[in-house]
């Protein structure tokens, strides 16, 4: 099954979307299919729940085997959303919290950010598959970040929806430092491949972004020692020719 292709592509995460058909017109899986799967893998569990009244069903996912529970702004206020926060804590379960397309971060929700362990930006509508990325959620990262650095998130913000081999590398640019790989990983005949790509793709953004921090500090020259204390070879070689696509060589 999925969470086997998952195992032996060595992902760092496998991603779980339950849905329940009155939240999102999809349904999926429940806690019950979690616990079949526990079994299957030491790899963590992202559980996503995209389902209505989460407070009522939070514990289920703990005790079927999640490593962390992500909850939805829509569906939850200050109180329940604290409720759930508490007992994800005292489980010792990653907190997690998502936000639709359409959906700010909610104000109420900034007293929780610091002991937040992840959040979930959607980029697509949530409960279909195979959508394309919606570009409005670039400048949505952007108004984020300057939120979550004002109420010390520490936490990882997971990017979910939409993205692929094409886009991951400006998505980890926004600031996402997790992906939901979807079909772009799962739909691939050689998932290890495809997260191997997608690993690469994020090495060469964040190359680039360290570049394009050098050259701002100190030109072509700060950017030429930067690229010197790495090892001649190929590693140098790549790092080279990002420069010499970012114009800095």
């Amino acid at each position: 099954n999925e969470v086997k292709r998952c195992v032996t592509g060595r992902s760092d995460l496998i991603h779980l979307d339950v849905m329940d058909g009155q939240f999102v017109p999809t349904k999926t899986f429940d806690h019950v299919k979690i616990k079949e799967l526990r079994p299957l893998t030491v790899i963590p569990f992202d559980t996503h729940l995209m389902i209505n009244d989460p407070v009522k069903h939070v514990k289920d996912y703990i005790n079927a085997g999640s490593d962390i529970v992500t909850v939805h702004a829509e569906v939850t206020d200050e109180s329940s959303f604290g409720e759930i926060h508490d007992i994800l804590k005292q489980h010792q379960v990653g907190v997690g919290f998502a936000i639709n397309p359409d959906t700010e971060l909610p104000e109420w929700s900034y007293k929780f950010l610091s002991s937040l362990d992840q959040l979930i930006v959607m980029s697509v509508v949530p409960g279909k598959s195979g959508q394309k990325y919606i570009e409005e959620t670039h400048s949505k990262m952007s108004r984020l970040n300057s939120i979550l650095k004002e109420h010390n998130f520490s936490g990882c913000i997971e990017a979910d929806g939409g993205v692929n081999l094409e886009n991951i590398g400006s998505v980890f640019a926004d600031g996402a430092r997790a992906f939901v790989g979807g079909g772009a990983i799962v739909g691939q005949q050689d998932v290890r491949s495809a997260i191997k790509d997608f690993r690469n793709a994020v090495l060469k953004s964040r190359r680039r972004m360290l570049l394009d921090k050098a050259n701002q500090l100190g030109g072509s020259d700060l950017v030429n020692k930067w690229i010197g204390l790495h090892v001649i070879g190929a590693k140098q070689e790549e790092i080279k020719k990002i420069a010499q696509e970012s114009g800095y060589l």
